[in-house]
């Protein structure tokens, strides 16, 4: 994750000057925007839909949150979430489904366009800024036939898998898609696990065909559905559990069986992470090896063993970081102790562990700098281990 940029940073560029005089030539001139490609008003999602599939939001359980309420008080400071959410009676979970016709669709963003109401469709609430919004001058435009969807393009290893896959199943599963064929448009894949995971999912429905678009192309479907998630507390997305075991069996069948065996306990390594880094990770190491621990630095080159680690341990210790997305392949019942700075506690591990029947020990370490480089007490660790 890049440092932020200063407010002031942020606004004294030509790229935001350059943006902020367009939008003042469209409001003038409306027609101008289909040309340019930009629509700088905003529009929710579902206001914008012309049907919508699925609406299933829910209040999360108080008693989800009680035990862990002062844990999950401290994340609030960090974790992405509405101005309305309260603990524990205010967090909202759920999906939704839309269906759009005639749009264009974003690759390089997910995001959908309607040239006819000359807005641009977001996420939540109604305000679009100039990173949603830019110019899409000389970008191709290409036609598709029939309907489409689009995954999120991210290099972040936890929304690969878990705001792509997780959604990309679920919605596949839902009786509301019915039996027509869908494209899914698609940036070109810039890791093995992007790859893996677009070729499973084609393989694993046969309604769904993979189109690759060129870099920076809009396309334009019959329609488009869009499958969003209905939080208010953005880092605890939905993991139905029929869409997660899929997703175990799409990653399986495209790396086959694992190489080898792996241990019960498990310590993921940041390596050489420039964000978040353990700085005394040599002396927690030390003291995981004297605990039967084997270690591991993830890598996109070792995606199969990683999965088969995760499935295999019951104790897994790691430092806060997108790996711990695997435990979306661990077995219920295991021991997760995750490691923080005490300026930066989150939540969606924590989430996926209830979800998944997993017991989650936070283990809170001293503040961490700029980059969030901290230090831990290596006993801290070894009393989580069974305490």
């Amino acid at each position: 994750m890049p440092r932020a940029k200063s407010r002031l940073r942020g606004v004294l560029n030509a790229r935001f000057l350059r943006w902020w005089l367009l939008c003042r030539l469209i409001a003038v001139i409306p027609p101008l925007g289909r040309g340019l490609g930009m629509f700088p008003k905003g529009i929710g999602m579902l206001e914008a839909a012309d049907r919508v599939l699925i609406d299933e939001v829910r209040s999360v359980p108080a008693a989800e949150i009680e035990a862990e309420r002062e844990f999950l008080a401290a994340c609030l400071a960090n974790d992405a979430t509405a101005d309305d959410l309260t603990l524990p009676g205010g967090v909202r979970a759920g999906a939704r489904m839309e269906f759009y016709e005639r749009p264009w669709v974003d690759v390089a963003t997910g995001l959908v366009l309607l040239p006819e109401l000359g807005r641009t469709v977001l996420l939540r609430g109604s305000y679009a800024n100039w990173n949603a919004t830019s110019a899409r001058i000389g970008r191709p435009r290409i036609r598709i036939d029939g309907r489409v969807t689009v995954p999120i393009p991210t290099d972040n290893y936890f929304h690969q898998i878990v705001e792509n896959g997780i959604r990309l199943l679920d919605m596949l599963d839902r009786p509301e898609l019915g039996g027509e064929p869908i494209t899914l448009v698609h940036r070109r894949p810039r890791s093995r696990v992007e790859r893996a995971l677009l070729e499973g999912l084609a393989a694993a429905d046969a309604r769904l065909t993979l189109r690759e678009m060129p870099d920076g192309s809009l396309a334009l479907p019959d329609s488009a559905v869009i499958y969003f998630p209905g939080n208010n507390h953005w880092e605890w997305p939905e993991l139905p559990p029929a869409a997660v075991a899929r997703l175990g069996a799409l990653f399986e069948a495209q790396y086959g069986p694992p190489e080898r065996a792996s241990g019960p306990r498990l310590f993921l390594s940041r390596g050489g992470a420039k964000l978040r880094r353990l700085r005394n990770e040599a002396a927690v190491a030390e003291m995981l090896a004297r605990n039967g621990f084997e270690t591991l630095v993830a890598t996109d080159a070792n995606h199969a063993a990683q999965i088969a680690m995760f499935r295999a341990a019951r104790v897994i210790v790691s430092v806060h970081g997108a790996g711990l997305a695997n435990l979306l392949f661990t077995a219920p019942e295991a021991r997760v102790i995750e490691i923080f700075p005490a300026n930066k506690l989150k939540s969606p591990y924590w989430w996926i562990c209830r979800q998944r029947s997993l017991h989650h020990v936070p283990v809170i370490g001293g503040a961490g700098d700029r980059d969030e480089a901290f230090e831990v007490d290596p006993a801290l660790i070894e009393a989580a281990l069974s305490g």
